[in-house]
């Protein structure tokens, strides 16, 4: 009997709790429908809510995540499942249905629920990935071969790495950190929310961080960059991101850290003239004038030295003592310029170049007030320009030209350099010109036969450059009045015999240069010795290539002069591509030690020299043995290269002199093939190895 009521009672438990279910859709029908309505106006709100995130994700170029996808897409198929029912709510009002319409509605309310509990999102989209970009240069664009080394160099730094190349960023003088920043988000698919400069670096530092390896080219930059302000990581933590400059300024890549620098060199004549083509096209009409435009985008080749000289006369280097001061502040400008490629190198010892363009910008700029420059490289085509009046000019540079030209009456009372290049003048047109230009301190000149007697008058002269000047025989009517002078040049004035005596009035000379005056054959004795200022001599002893006796007698005629002269310079070519040094220093290149060691004054130069360059030299083994066997007491630096027999410095089996090399500090030895070291054999007194530095 218990089992019966057992039993009974779990059938009526089973049965009682559906039926009460049931009968609950009828009795609840009201509050089912209101709770349903409820949980629904939740859900639409939050629909609404995450279709507006999603608007801002896709207008900042974001990628909608795909959960956010499928539960809008749920969202919108409940919605058609709602709004069924309520069509078949208000069709069937009746009670026969209301049971069947509340359980409905119960179904629905769960749906929606578990709706609410999943659109619950930390974000509703992620960036898009960075899009494949193309080359902005692919079109157009031509190879050149002088670019191809370069090329090929930063390919070889970046071909074992995975980099990805997202753009470039133009930079531009001036740099806009915002801007950049903007442009790399751009190229990476994500925009900012932040409107500080500072939030956007750390927003864009973090997305970099995500990117295992990345390539990020800044173009065009001037100055040195800020990468923490920008946003992007440091080498250290982040080495797959790497980032590749372009700038005009090499110090700027160095300043910023560049691990590899690729300069790209200037078009050669081939290359300029077929982009040229190219840009044109074909045929052309005048080949002639086409070829001379392109060759108007050449350089031209500068003397460092003419700089030096010039820029003396002007007094550009006030605050400096000596010519060789001036000259190294020159060449440390001239590098400067260099790494900034508005000048370039050039093939030429002590040269550089100057791109055209470059040339005709600066002659633009520095024919303007204050500077007033008269620069004309045409001068033989168009002759004397054609101004209304000289009174501002500070500077006139007119190659070639023809003095007889010059207007009659020229007035230039704030002329400073005149440098005028041309044929054979008249000494009329050169005595009317002098008169009207009384504080000029530069006077560059070549091809006059004679000094006019007018040039006593310039004063403040401080450079007179005669070079060039094949028919002056005689300086000597005039020099002696240039009591200023400090530099005089008259190199390559092939027919002047003597230096004239008046020369040693000047008394603030500096710097003589009479190299190449092939008929020079007296110097007055006690003449260098008079002028106490001077720094650097520049001459040239050319060997003959037979026993010139004559030649040797008059070389060694002056070792007395030079005895009595406490700084001087020699060049000893054998060729005539003569290069010169300065204070006690000797510098023999192109030569055969066999001809310049059988002259006394030569022997005498090493003996007192301080600073020796030996280069290309023929039939020299070993350096001391054979050029001096006192041990170049005097000898502070010695450089040489490119002579191809010297084994040794030093034959320490022969040595038996003093100690060599006593006050030695720098030995720089470059493509010697035979050397096999210092000394042969080690002996106190020889330098070994370990004494160079």
């Amino acid at each position: 009997m218990d089992i019966v009521i057992s039993i009974a009672s779990k059938i009526a438990e089973s049965l009682v709790a559906p039926i009460g279910r049931e009968f609950g859709y009828l009795i609840y029908y009201d509050t089912k429908m209101k709770d349903l309505k409820g949980e629904l106006k939740q859900l639409f709100d939050m629909k609404d809510g995450v279709q507006e995130l999603v608007k801002a994700a896709k207008r900042n170029g974001g990628v909608i995540n795909s959960d956010v996808q499928s539960w809008l897409t749920s969202v919108n198929e409940l919605i058609q499942k709602v709004s069924h029912f309520e069509e078949e709510v208000n069709m069937k009002r009746r009670c026969l249905y209301r049971w069947n319409i509340s359980r409905k509605a119960t179904k629905i309310t769960q749906d929606v629920l578990h709706l609410q509990k999943k659109g619950t999102f930390n974000n509703v989209a992620h960036p898009a990935p960075p899009p494949m970009i193309s080359s902005a240069f692919k079109e157009g664009f031509k190879d050149f071969k002088s670019r191809m080394t370069s090329v090929n160099r930063v390919i070889e730094v970046l071909k074992n790495e995975e980099v990805r190349m997202i753009g470039i960023c133009v930079v531009s003088q001036t740099p806009d950190i915002q801007k950049i920043q903007s442009e790399i988000a751009e190229e990476l698919g994500f925009k900012y929310n932040e409107n500080t400069e500072s939030g956007r670096a750390r927003r864009l530092h973090g997305t970099l961080m995500e990117i295992n390896r990345i390539l990020i080219v800044l173009d065009d930059v001037w100055t040195e960059l800020d990468f923490e302000a920008i946003g992007l990581p440091s080498e250290l933590t982040h080495k797959g991101c790497k980032v590749l400059l372009t700038s005009r300024n090499e110090d700027v890549c160095k300043a910023m850290g560049s691990k590899e620098i690729f300069t790209l060199p200037v078009l050669t004549e081939e290359e300029s003239w077929e982009l040229f083509r190219e840009m044109v096209g074909e045929p052309l009409d005048y080949p002639d004038l086409a070829k001379q435009v392109t060759n108007e985008c050449g350089d031209y080749d500068i003397p460092i030295e003419y700089l030096v000289r010039y820029g003396w006369g002007r007094g550009y280097f006030s605050n400096i003592d000596s010519v060789e001061e001036a000259r190294n502040r020159v060449h440390s400008l001239v590098d400067k310029l260099q790494r900034r490629f508005l000048l370039l190198d050039s093939k030429l010892k002590d040269h550089t170049k100057m791109h055209d363009i470059v040339c005709d910008v600066a002659i633009s700029i520095a024919s303007r007030d204050p500077h007033r420059f008269l620069i004309r490289c045409d001068a033989e085509k168009k002759g004397w320009p054609k101004v209304a009046a000289y009174n501002h000019y500070t500077t006139i540079s007119l190659i070639p030209i023809n003095i007889d030209e010059i207007p009659v009456g020229l007035e230039c009372p704030k002329l400073e350099l005149l440098h005028l290049e041309g044929k054979r003048y008249s000494e009329n047109s050169m005595d009317s010109m002098c008169e009207g230009m009384k504080e000029l301190k530069v006077l560059g000149i070549g091809g006059i036969s004679a000094l006019p007697s007018s040039l006593g008058v310039l004063k403040s002269l401080r450079t007179l450059s005669l070079n060039g000047c094949r028919y002056l025989t005689d300086i000597s009517n005039v020099i002696g009045r240039l009591e200023n002078l400090e530099i005089l040049s008259f190199r390559k004035c092939s027919e002047i015999l003597e230096l004239p005596r008046e020369i040693g009035l000047l008394k603030h000379l500096r710097l003589l240069d009479i190299t190449d005056c092939k008929c020079l054959e007296k110097i007055p004795h006690g003449l260098l010795s008079s002028l106490s200022s001077l720094e650097e001599l520049y001459m040239k002893i050319v060997f003959a290539n037979g026993n010139d006796q004559q030649q040797k007698a008059k070389i060694r005629g002056w070792q007395a002069l030079l005895r009595l002269f406490g700084e001087w310079l020699v060049g000893v070519p054998s060729t005539s591509n003569g290069c010169y040094a300065f204070e006690n220093k000797l510098d023999i290149v192109v030569s055969d030690a066999t001809e310049f060691m059988e002259i006394q004054i030569v022997r005498f130069l090493f003996q007192k020299c301080e600073d020796l360059i030996l280069g290309r030299i023929k039939n020299l083994k070993y350096v001391l043995n054979e050029l001096d066997q006192e041990g170049l007491q005097h000898l502070k630096v010695l450089r040489i290269w490119e002579c191809p027999k010297i084994e040794y410095l030093v034959n320490g089996a022969s040595w038996t002199q003093q100690t060599a090399f006593p006050l030695i500090q720098s030995i720089q030895l470059e493509k010697m093939p035979k050397l096999m070291s210092a000394a042969q054999i080690s002996r106190p007194g020889v330098p070994g190895r370990g004494d160079m530095r």
